[in-house]
C-alpha cells in the first residue's frame, strides 16, 4: 500500500443513489476485510476488485472508486490528486480520524518481536516493506486501558517526516472524504487524553469523530519517552 494513490472524488458518483450505492459497498467491503474474507490476504487492488465482485459489484467504475476510497491506484489507472480523506477507526467507545495522506499501509494480521526496556504501551517492532518499524498500542499510548491485540484490531503505519510507527488500534470502521467537516476552532467534547494530538472535531452522520494530527501524534514528547524508567 506504499504506491501513489488515486483520489475519491465527489463528481465522479453525482447523485445521491450513486453515493449511496458506494458507501453501501464500502461498508461491506470493511466488514469482510474485519473478518478475513479479502482475497490472498492482502489490500491489493486486484483483492478488493475480487472482494467487491464477490459482494455482488460488476459496475467497473463502483469497483474503481471503491479502489481509491481504500487509497488504491484501480489496475491500469493513473494517479490522480489526493482528496481530504480519513481512515476512521476506534479507541474504545472514542471515534478517530487520521488523513489517509499520513497512512501507509493497513495491516490485519502482523507479527510483533518485543523489545526490552521499553514503556509498556511499545507492544515491539515488526517488518513491514522490508523496514523494520516500531508497534505501539495506541489505546495505552494515551492513557486509555489497553486490550492488547485482537482479532478485530488492525496496525496503522503512520508516516509523517520520514519517520514510520504503526499504531494499533481496536478497529477501522470507514474510509471517507471529511475535511471539511472537522472544526478546529470549537473542539468540545473531545476527550481530554485527546488534546495533545487533536486535529479537530467533526460530526459525521449524527456522531463525532476526533481527529487526530499525525504530526502531533508521532513527534510528542509522550511517544519519545518510549525507555522504560
Amino acid at each position: 500500500m506504499n504506491d501513489p494513490r488515486g483520489a475519491f472524488r465527489a463528481q465522479d458518483f453525482p447523485t445521491e443513489s450513486e453515493r449511496a450505492q458506494i458507501s453501501d459497498l464500502m461498508r461491506q467491503a470493511l466488514a469482510a476485510i474485519n473478518q478475513g474474507q479479502l482475497p490472498g490476504g492482502a489490500l491489493t487492488a486486484e483483492s478488493v476488485e475480487q472482494l467487491a465482485r464477490n459482494l455482488g459489484a460488476t459496475d467497473p467504475a463502483q469497483i474503481a472508486t471503491l479502489q481509491r476510497m481504500m487509497m488504491l491506484s484501480p489496475t491500469g489507472a493513473l494517479p490522480t490528486s489526493v482528496a481530504a480523506q480519513h481512515i476512521l477507526f476506534l479507541l474504545g467507545d472514542v471515534e478517530c480520524a487520521m488523513p489517509s495522506e499520513a497512512v501507509q499501509g493497513v495491516e490485519r494480521a502482523f507479527d510483533v518481536t518485543p523489545v526490552p526496556n521499553v514503556r509498556p504501551w511499545v507492544l515491539g517492532v515488526t517488518q513491514m516493506w522490508g523496514s523494520v518499524i516500531s508497534v505501539v498500542d495506541l489505546r495505552a499510548l494515551v492513557g486509555l486501558p489497553s486490550i492488547g491485540v485482537t482479532p478485530r484490531s488492525r496496525l496503522l503505519a503512520v508516516v509523517k517526516r520520514e519517520m514510520m510507527i504503526g499504531l494499533v488500534v481496536d478497529v477501522v470502521t470507514e474510509i471517507r472524504t471529511m475535511g471539511e467537516l472537522i472544526q478546529r476552532s470549537d473542539t468540545r467534547g473531545a476527550p481530554g487524553w485527546a488534546q495533545p494530538y487533536l486535529d479537530g472535531v467533526a460530526q459525521v452522520d449524527g456522531r463525532l469523530v476526533v481527529a487526530l494530527d499525525p504530526e502531533r501524534l508521532l513527534f510528542s514528547d509522550q511517544m519519545h519517552r518510549y525507555r522504560a524508567d
